[in-house]
């Protein structure tokens, strides 16, 4: 689908918008999750480490959208390998967004998966930080 980092606008934004609310995104949501598990771990924010147990929630977070493609009817299709998506309390969801948003010039010319792994690193610490004061 070729998202970039920044969420989108006009078609692109219908696109992502309608692939979020897709049976194939809810049916590839559902599946990370039992995956996660079965393989024995239990999903956590990448930020708080809040599990999915406490939170009852969890958002995931793209890293990549190759493995996202529009069939001709307009269908989706969900192919993003596990690799692709991390989970996140809606909390830090937000902050990373945020970030990438307010500040896509920082991180231009980098892929969405470095940004996202050198600004959660910046969350957690941020987190560590507020609640050890």
């Amino acid at each position: 689908m070729g998202f970039s980092l920044a969420r989108k606008t006009g078609q692109n934004r219908h696109a992502y918008t309608g692939y979020l609310r897709s049976g194939a995104w809810a049916w590839r949501r559902q599946r990370w999750f039992r995956d996660c598990r079965a393989h024995g771990t239990e999903p956590a924010c990448q930020v708080c480490r809040i599990t999915l147990a406490e939170a009852t929630s969890l958002d995931l977070h793209h890293t990549s959208y190759d493995g996202v493609h529009i069939n001709p009817d307009g269908t989706f299709t969900a192919s993003e390998p596990d690799e692709d998506l991390l989970p996140y309390c809606r909390e830090h969801h937000e902050a990373l967004h945020r970030i990438l948003d307010e500040r896509r010039a920082d991180y231009w010319g980098w892929d969405r998966r470095r940004a996202t792994v050198v600004i959660t690193g910046y969350l957690a610490r941020k987190h560590r930080k507020t609640r050890t004061l």
